[in-house]
């Protein structure tokens, strides 16, 4: 699928791909580093205990994105990583790529934690959010029903 991501940002001129789920454990993610080294570059985040689940992503395409002017920060393990890109005419950009877990208390925790992180260090406040929420604006949009989840948009 690595071909088919490289073809696509290309064809597509895509100079950020934000990945939830990405599964990656630090052996593949090198492999596939060196496979397009040339080509993208490869930032991730993997739970620690397991990575057959969760885990986030960004990918880079070399030929839009200097790697020399892009970081990534892990900011919670498997779920939330900020890169900073360099864009245009020399401002920064910081993008935030969660993927938040299913259950509701854990999910609960996850943007309790985020918002203290970020509250503690500004630099890590994003320009942009983006990724799986697993958030509904309903109880009806997910069934069965997971009724608490809902709450957590207003806050």
């Amino acid at each position: 699928k690595w071909f088919e991501i490289y073809g696509l940002m290309n064809r597509s001129r895509t100079a950020i791909l934000a990945i939830q789920e990405s599964h990656l454990t630090d052996n593949l993610a090198a492999s596939i580093s060196r496979a397009f080294e040339t080509k993208l570059s490869l930032f991730h985040s993997a739970l620690p205990e397991m990575n057959n689940a969760a885990g986030v992503a960004f990918v880079s395409n070399r030929g839009l994105i200097n790697p020399d002017l892009t970081t990534c920060e892990e900011i919670i393990p498997g779920r939330a990583i900020l890169t900073k890109v360099q864009w245009h005419s020399g401002s920064t950009i910081k993008i935030l790529n969660i993927y938040t877990p299913n259950i509701t208390k854990d999910n609960e925790k996850f943007w309790e934690d985020l918002k203290d992180i970020t509250a503690r260090n500004l630099a890590l406040k994003p320009n942009l959010m983006l990724g799986d929420f697993n958030l509904v604006e309903g109880c009806l949009d997910r069934l069965p029903s997971l009724g608490a989840r809902v709450g957590l948009l207003c806050q």
